[in-house]
């Protein structure tokens, strides 16, 4: 039994996308992180972990932050679990769409922090995108004409 605990990691990273621990404190910051979080994002654990700056903050999409800041500050409000959706740039500059689920717990000495564990969903993202470029791209009506100097309409459809 005591091997299961010391392969956790091993084993949840095989299951999950990444996981990582917040301090809901003033100075949010990361004070736990996956290595397949890490693996993940294209970065090193000692960029995201520091105790003054919120290194994750930084890779989440500008158009996000304000959204992701949002999802903080209701869990700290609420002491309650969210979930959310929003957009990570990796180091390399890719996109990529996770959904964070953030779970609040107050430790003994009071200090509130979130477990958060992400799903990546850049596939179902990029799925929906293309059908919506399909269905911008169907035509509305279909009309039949002939070839001549003065083409003729023969058929539209209603």
């Amino acid at each position: 039994m005591n091997n299961t605990l010391h392969y956790m990691e091993d084993i949840l990273s095989h299951q999950i996308c990444g996981f990582h621990q917040i301090v809901l404190t003033p100075a949010i910051h990361l004070s736990y992180v996956s290595r397949n979080l890490c693996e993940l994002l294209g970065v090193e654990e000692n960029e995201l972990l520091d105790d003054e700056n919120d290194g994750y903050l930084q890779l989440v999409h500008p158009a996000d932050r304000e959204k992701y800041s949002d999802l903080l500050q209701k869990i700290i409000q609420e002491e309650k679990a969210f979930t959310d959706e929003y957009r990570l740039v990796k180091k390399d500059g890719t996109l990529l769409y996770v959904k964070d689920t953030i779970t609040p717990k107050r430790l003994d000495n009071g200090t509130l922090i979130g477990n958060s564990v992400l799903t990546d969903i850049s596939d179902m993202k990029s799925e929906i995108n293309d059908l919506r470029f399909l269905n911008e791209t169907i035509p509305c009506g279909i009309v039949r004409y002939t070839c001549e100097k003065q083409p003729k309409i023969t058929y539209i459809n209603p």
